[in-house]
């Protein structure tokens, strides 16, 4: 069962994403971003919030990105 897309929306203000996980079939979804906190599961093709309090912005000069870890499970195995 492939993940087929990963939507990511920022969300600035709040201090948080909002991520889609697309898939053929329904499964479970387990996103981190990368040093920033615990997991946070969710069923594909539904939105769903990560907390991200500690965010730092990309500039010219100061980039900086964020590696969000993404996994799908289902009752036969994971991608």
């Amino acid at each position: 069962m492939p993940i087929t897309d990963v939507f990511i929306q920022p969300d600035i203000r709040r201090n948080r994403i909002t991520v889609t996980v697309h898939a053929a079939s329904r499964g479970t979804v387990t996103a981190a971003i990368e040093g920033y906190g615990g997991p946070v599961s969710s069923e594909t093709n539904t939105p769903f919030t990560v907390e991200f309090p500690e965010h730092r912005t990309w500039r010219p000069g100061a980039g900086h990105f964020h590696r969000l870890n993404v996994s799908l499970s289902s009752g036969t195995g994971s991608d």
